[in-house]
């Protein structure tokens, strides 16, 4: 198969040749507003047809196929010119349609000259009419056209033209084939104008088990969808060139194709994957999924990608839907959780703990107990049919552990302090690097339980430099972020319990390298 990207003014054929549109059968959407597109285009058993309904590809995805027992002999892209009929929209437009035949004017509102047009141009209308009180002797008048303010023919006069002929250029891929009757043209491509925003909603009206709901919004800018399976994509999919249009459909000069690839190739690695939007209401009830019906497809698992399979998708172009994806149930436990700041900035040099408050969250912790993965997205807590909150509920695998905050918990108090215990000057002294003293810091942190009922308090504290010693026995992880910095880092988790009323206090001990 020869497939080139030869745009041609126009293409002279022997006889007519068809024209044909495509239609979309099958889309699977990623939340960046691209999408895997397959169309299909009758072509009937001819030998040639025009195919329109292109698609605005991204470069290096366009692939074109056929039904069985189909070979194409020849693929060109052209830019057919044809003609239709429109509405004139102006009065200018209506004078020129209506040059060479009779008419009477408007002048300045009022009644004025009778005659032929003869020439519109520029501000100027040259009027051939019969004067009377002359004996019907024929005069050339000019017109000020902005003083005309109307214009108007009768049967007699034979009717005023104010339909017109317009040409348009519209493109086409000219397909040259052999096949059976049943024949059909299939276009594959990553196309932009279609997304999906999913969302959450986490139902703890049960004080043991926790409803999840997901639902998605189908966002169609693209193109008419008629009863076809939508598949909605979980994952981060590497597509380099996604922002190139393809050149045998973009319509591109060698030029702007070439400064476009360039563009492309200088921002190498195109960022991920924008938020969905965030849902705003909510129905009272506290079964999300009790109205609708869920797909009964089985999600799709393809290498790090998974589908959710939504059939019989009926959207015209610019119209949003909402579909109903899952309901699962899982136990749940409440978790108060606090994350403390580092006070070691980049540059190494130590900024100092803030001595205020630190917010704690009122969390849920949960396992992800359904047959998929959950995406990204918004979610919301939900208790007898009152929102209490909304979080972002990270990408979870299947038997994976959610954490969802609800809300700050007012009523636990936290707050931390460290002071300086020791310091030794100009301990290291790096090539290049300046010269570091070797501090050793105490920190110390307290939260008071002002609630009524026990929680369970987790604790994260992020920490640049050496851990000496530590109450609690927390759990202790290196972590690779600024590794080559010359102080390690390490993340330590305390889990304590914390009665109603109760008050603890941690204290953990450290050295670290600090720049002078």
């Amino acid at each position: 198969m020869l497939v080139s990207s030869l745009i041609l003014a126009s293409a002279p054929m022997a006889a007519p040749v068809d024209v044909v549109e495509t239609k979309v059968v099958s889309a699977s959407l990623f939340k960046n507003g691209y999408a895997v597109v397959l169309r299909e285009a009758p072509l009937g058993g001819r030998d040639e047809v025009f195919v329109q309904g292109l698609p605005q590809a991204s470069l290096g995805t366009l692939w074109l196929t056929a039904s069985e027992g189909v070979t194409l002999k020849d693929v060109v892209y052209v830019q057919r010119e044809t003609e239709t009929e429109a509405n004139a929209q102006s009065l200018d437009e209506i004078l020129r349609a209506n040059v060479g035949r009779d008419v009477s004017l408007q002048l300045s509102g009022k009644p004025g000259p009778w005659g032929t047009i003869l020439s519109v141009d520029g501000n100027i209308v040259v009027l051939k009419e019969k004067v009377p009180y002359l004996g019907d002797v024929l005069q050339i008048r000019a017109v000020q056209r902005s003083s005309i303010t109307g214009v108007s023919a009768t049967t007699e006069q034979g009717e005023l033209i104010w339909k017109l002929k317009r040409k348009k250029r519209s493109p086409a891929i000219h397909v040259r084939a052999e096949g059976p009757a049943d024949a059909k043209l299939f276009i594959l491509s990553l196309e932009r104008g279609i997304t999906w925003s999913p969302s959450y909603a986490l139902d703890i009206s049960d004080d043991e088990t926790l409803t999840i709901s997901g639902k998605a919004i189908i966002i169609n800018d693209l193109a008419d969808l008629d009863g076809i399976e939508v598949r909605l994509i979980t994952g981060f999919p590497n597509i380099l060139y996604r922002a190139a249009a393809e050149p045998l459909t973009s319509g591109q000069s060698v030029d702007q194709f070439v400064q476009a690839l360039l563009s492309v190739s200088r921002q190498a690695g195109l960022g991920g994957m924008p938020g969905a939007a965030l849902a705003q209401n909510v129905a009272r009830s506290a079964d999300f999924g009790a109205p609708f019906r869920p797909s009964g497809l089985p999600g799709l698992e393809a290498e790090d990608l998974f589908f959710y399979r939504q059939p019989d998708v009926r959207l015209k172009k610019g119209e949003r839907g909402y579909f109903f994806l899952f309901q699962s149930e899982s136990n749940y436990e409440h978790v108060y959780t606090w994350d403390v700041a580092d006070p070691m900035a980049a540059s190494e040099r130590y900024t100092g703990m803030p001595e205020t408050r630190g917010d704690v969250w009122h969390s849920l912790k949960f396992e992800n107990n359904s047959e998929q993965p959950w995406t990204t997205a918004p979610a919301i807590t939900v208790k007898n049919g009152e929102i209490l909150g909304q979080d972002m509920l990270s990408y979870t695998s299947k038997e994976a552990e959610a954490l969802v905050r609800i809300t700050k918990a007012l009523g636990v108090e936290a707050e931390v302090f460290e002071e300086e215990t020791g310091r030794k000057l100009n301990e290291l002294a790096p090539r290049g690097y300046g010269s570091y003293d070797l501090v050793t810091i105490k920190g110390t942190m307290r939260v008071l339980n002002r609630k009524s009922d026990n929680i369970k308090l987790k604790i994260t504290r992020t920490l640049t430099g050496e851990l000496i010693s530590a109450d609690g026995d927390p759990e202790v992880k290196k972590i690779v972020q600024g590794i080559r910095r010359v102080n390690p880092r390490s993340r330590l988790v305390w889990e304590l319990p914390l009665k109603a009323g109760e008050a603890v206090s941690v204290t953990y001990h450290y050295k670290v390298y600090v720049r002078r």
